[in-house]
């Protein structure tokens, strides 16, 4: 018996099927125009809570929660991803980043926010004067850093060899040099 392709997707599934048709441009329109409601759909699933839960706590109809679920994103207002989000048990964090920027440039950004929020947590150690928070904290930091190290060692083995067959990828820490921080 033949092994059975599998897909990542319909769209992909779709495209081996009938490369280059009209229906696969449509069906990935729709599913682009679908990605935030489906974010929400599956962390409803994830809460482990019903279209009827998340109705009760947003106080309106089941039927209202079904209309925003299959809807397209341009549909939904803000206020109602808001009360959604919290129906669900998460925050809505909304962000904005200048068009064209690059993906070097992106990943700077988020860094800089990631080392904002281990300053905040630095500081929240000193303020509570609480070995256990603070042993906490640290253990906290030595797991990201080995964590972020891991991740960086599996990336630099994806990136090809130089022509001369060697990698051009060396790990290095500059002291005192973090992205965005005056030296």
């Amino acid at each position: 018996m033949a092994d059975k392709k599998q897909y990542d997707s319909v769209l992909e599934m779709m495209k081996d099927i009938q490369p280059n048709s009209e229906l696969n441009q449509e069906l990935g329109e729709l599913i682009d125009s679908r990605k935030l409601m489906t974010r929400l759909m599956s962390l409803r699933a994830l809460a482990g809570l019903s279209q009827a839960d998340v109705s009760r706590k947003m106080e309106c109809t089941q039927s209202r929660i079904s209309k925003l679920e299959n809807g397209t994103d341009d549909d939904i207002k803000l206020g109602d991803m808001k009360a959604y989000a919290e129906a669900v048990r998460h925050e809505l964090i909304v962000g904005f980043k200048p068009r064209g920027l690059s993906a070097a440039d992106q990943v700077k950004g988020h860094f800089c926010m990631i080392n904002q929020q281990l300053i905040e947590l630095v500081e929240l150690a000193a303020a509570q004067h609480d070995d256990e928070v603070t042993e906490e904290i640290a253990s906290f930091l030595n797991s990201f850093t080995g964590n972020m190290f891991l991740m960086m060692q599996r990336l630099s083995q994806g990136l090809p060899p130089l022509e001369d067959g060697t990698s051009c990828y060396q790990f290095e820490v500059v002291e005192n040099q973090i992205a965005g921080e005056e030296g």
